[in-house]
């Protein structure tokens, strides 16, 4: 699977509201591909939305250290 076939599936989980599987397909798109902004926007809003706040923080920093 692609980068974008796990960011895909991490949306499709998300609009469920089944964000533990979200987060887990976010993080497999983001092993295969490091730099992808919109598994890293994903995963960091998802991680506020649950409260992990700090580990939020990193990916949405790097988001924004991608795409100023």
């Amino acid at each position: 699977r692609t980068a974008d076939t796990w960011y895909l599936r991490g949306e499709l989980a998300r609009h469920r509201d089944e964000l533990t599987a979200a987060v887990d397909a976010w993080q497999q798109a983001l092993k295969i591909d490091p730099t992808h902004g919109e598994a890293q926007f994903g995963l960091g809003r998802v991680l506020a939305q649950r409260g992990q706040h700090e580990q939020a923080m990193e990916w949405l920093g790097r988001y924004v250290a991608a795409h100023p």
